[in-house]
C-alpha cells in the first residue's frame, strides 16, 4: 500500500511540476513587475483566446452565441463580458458535459466540494493543473518558503483511520518533501503527540485548514506552551477571521491566506504586508457590487483551462473591495477581506474538532444541495436536496463519506 501510495505521489508531482510547472512559475513573477494597464491587456489577449476556443470547441458556448446572436469577435475586452450572462452553479450542475471542449484530449476529472454542499464534476487540463500548482507557489515564494523545503499538510487527508487511537497521525511524502496530518485526530488527548512531532522536523512552513491549525495553537496557548516557528503559514478553504490569523501568527509564523475555488475562476492571494491580492494573471474577476457597501460578488472567468472553460461563473462568494494600493508594490488590486466561506467544525464524542465538512458531498451522484447540523454531541443530522435519480448507491456514498 505504501508503494502505491509513493507511485501515486511521483506521478503527480511529476505532472505539477515539470517544465512547464517551471514555466509557468516565471512567467507569474515576471508579471509582478507590469503596470495595471499591462495586466489589463494581457487578460484582454487572454479573454480573446479564451472565446475564440470556446465557440468553436464547447457546446454550451456556440448554442449561447448563436442564441444571443453574437460572434467570438463580440467579446474584446473585459467591458465586453457584460453581453454574456452570469452563470450560476445551477446552471452547470446536470449538464457539466456540455461545458467540456471537444478539442482537449487530456483531461483530469474532480468534482466541486465547497462549503455550499453542492457538487458538480469538473475537468481540467494539464495547463490549468500547471498554472493553479504555479500560482500557489509564487504566493510560497512571497514568504521566502522554495521548491525544495519541507512542509507540514494539515488539510482533509485521510492519512490513517479515523478510528486510529495511538501515533503516528501523519506520513511523510518524500516526493513533495510533505508531511501529511491528519485533520480528524485534533483532540486534546492526542495533540501532544502533533506537537511534538512538529517540534522534531524540520519545516519551513505549514499549510491547511485555519480552523486546523487554529486548534493547535488554542491548546498551546491555553497551557502556555512554546512556540513553534516556522517561516510562513498558508491557509485556505475557510475565511480567516482576525483573532485567528493573530493566534496563529503568535505560536507559528505569519499567515499567507489564499482564496480560490474547484472551478479555477479566481485566484486571491495574501501578501506580505497581510492584504489579498486579486491574481490577474490567473483569471479575470468581475466584483459585482451588491446592495451592501464596498460588498461584491465574485465573479470569475477562465482563462487557463481549456478543458472546459467557465465564463462569467458566479461562485457564490463575495469580497470586500476598495480602491487602494498596497507597500509590496504589486499593481494587483487588493481585497480586503473574502465573505461567504465561512465554516464551523463538528466535535466529536471524543474532543476531536473536524472542518472542512464540505468534503463528505464530493463524489455524491444526483445530489443538489447538503447541510450538516450539529444539535448536540454524539448526533449528526444531515440534511439533502436530490435529484429524482438519487438512490441507495447515492445514500451509501454520502454514509460512507461521513463515517
Amino acid at each position: 500500500m505504501t508503494l502505491l501510495l509513493d507511485l501515486k505521489s511521483n506521478l503527480k508531482t511529476k505532472l505539477r511540476r515539470g517544465r512547464l510547472f517551471h514555466q509557468l512559475l516565471n512567467e507569474l513573477e515576471a508579471c509582478e513587475n507590469l503596470s495595471y494597464p499591462e495586466l489589463i491587456e494581457r487578460q484582454n489577449q487572454q479573454l480573446r483566446q479564451t472565446i475564440q476556443q470556446a465557440y468553436h470547441n464547447v457546446p454550451y458556448y456556440r448554442r449561447l452565441f448563436d442564441k444571443l446572436n453574437l460572434t467570438p469577435a463580440a467579446i474584446n475586452t473585459i467591458e465586453d463580458l457584460k453581453l454574456l450572462p452570469v452563470m450560476s452553479k445551477a446552471d452547470l450542475r446536470g449538464r457539466e458535459q456540455q461545458f467540456v471542449s471537444k478539442s482537449v484530449k487530456f483531461k483530469t476529472k474532480t468534482s466541486t466540494s465547497g462549503t455550499t454542499g453542492t457538487p458538480v464534476t469538473l475537468h481540467r487540463d494539464r495547463y490549468s493543473i500547471n498554472l493553479e500548482h504555479a500560482s500557489i507557489w509564487r504566493q510560497r515564494r512571497w514568504a521566502n518558503v522554495d521548491l525544495d523545503e519541507p512542509i507540514v499538510s494539515l488539510r482533509g487527508d485521510v492519512v490513517v483511520s479515523p478510528d486510529t487511537e495511538h501515533p503516528p497521525f501523519w506520513e511523510y511524502r518524500a516526493a513533495e518533501n510533505r508531511w501529511l496530518m491528519s485533520s480528524y485526530h485534533l483532540c486534546d488527548r492526542f495533540i501532544p503527540y502533533y506537537l511534538e512531532h512538529l517540534r522534531k522536523i524540520d519545516i519551513s512552513a505549514i499549510e491547511g485548514y485555519p480552523s486546523a491549525i487554529y486548534r493547535l495553537a488554542c491548546y498551546m496557548r491555553d497551557r502556555q506552551l512554546e512556540p513553534i516557528p516556522v517561516k510562513a503559514v498558508f491557509t485556505s478553504s475557510e475565511v480567516l477571521p482576525d483573532y485567528r490569523r493573530q493566534l496563529i501568527e503568535r505560536y507559528f509564523g505569519k499567515v499567507f491566506d489564499h482564496y480560490g475555488q474547484s472551478e479555477r475562476v479566481g485566484h486571491l492571494a495574501m501578501c506580505e504586508h497581510g492584504n489579498h491580492h486579486y491574481a490577474m494573471n490567473y483569471s479575470i474577476i468581475e466584483f459585482l457590487p451588491t446592495q451592501y457597501h464596498n460588498l461584491y460578488k465574485i465573479v470569475g472567468t477562465t482563462l487557463h483551462n481549456a478543458a472546459m472553460p467557465l465564463i462569467r461563473y458566479d461562485t457564490n462568494d463575495f469580497a470586500m473591495v476598495r480602491d487602494r494600493s498596497c507597500a509590496c508594490g504589486r499593481a494587483f488590486p487588493v481585497v480586503d477581506s473574502i465573505e461567504g466561506r465561512s465554516e464551523d467544525y463538528i466535535v466529536t464524542p471524543a474532543g476531536k474538532f473536524v472542518g472542512g465538512m464540505g468534503i463528505v458531498f464530493g463524489g455524491v451522484n444526483n445530489l443538489v444541495e447538503g447541510q450538516i447540523v450539529q444539535s448536540e454531541i454524539a448526533r449528526l443530522q444531515v440534511s439533502i436536496v436530490t435529484t429524482e435519480n438519487y438512490g441507495a448507491k447515492d445514500r451509501q456514498v454520502l454514509l460512507d463519506n461521513m463515517r
